[in-house]
């Protein structure tokens, strides 16, 4: 994808080739591997939600986290007529707002995923490291690693 695309047209074209689409699932069932059911997660950067439905509909509560009001959308208009809606909790907000507020809401996480377009949104002003850290505390720092 070469031009910026959100909500519907972003999950069309994600799933337009064959390659994406088995990327995808591999990294899914990677990331079910770590987690059970009732497992805590961070979609950090959910776009319009796809993983965040596969990890709800395997019993985990989802907090999905995006700065784009039309992923997020999506993410809430598509879910809607899912069974696994009320596990999804969205969090649309800049990234800073996420560092200084939202992301102190958060529990303790089983699993937190992403891929590079977040980091890479990131940094301005403030470096990926603080989201890093920010990720480092709900594995570790709450006593349970």
């Amino acid at each position: 994808m070469n031009s910026l695309v959100t909500g519907g047209d972003y999950v069309r074209a994600l799933s337009a080739a064959d390659d994406d689409r088995l990327c995808r699932a591999a990294f899914l069932e990677l990331a079910l591997r770590y987690i059970a059911p009732r497992s805590t997660v961070l979609d950090f950067g959910c776009g319009p939600g796809l993983d965040a439905r596969v990890y709800a509909e395997h019993g985990c509560r989802v907090f999905a986290f995006d700065i784009d009001p039309f992923m997020c959308a999506y993410l809430r208009e598509s879910c809607a007529r899912d069974a696994a809606a009320p596990q999804i909790r969205v969090i649309e907000c800049s990234y800073d707002g996420f560092l200084d507020s939202a992301a102190r809401l958060l529990p303790r996480m089983d699993l937190i995923t992403g891929n590079f377009a977040p980091l890479n949104l990131v940094g301005q002003p403030r470096p990926p490291r603080s989201c890093l850290t920010n990720f480092r505390f709900w594995i570790f720092d709450f006593g349970l690693n």
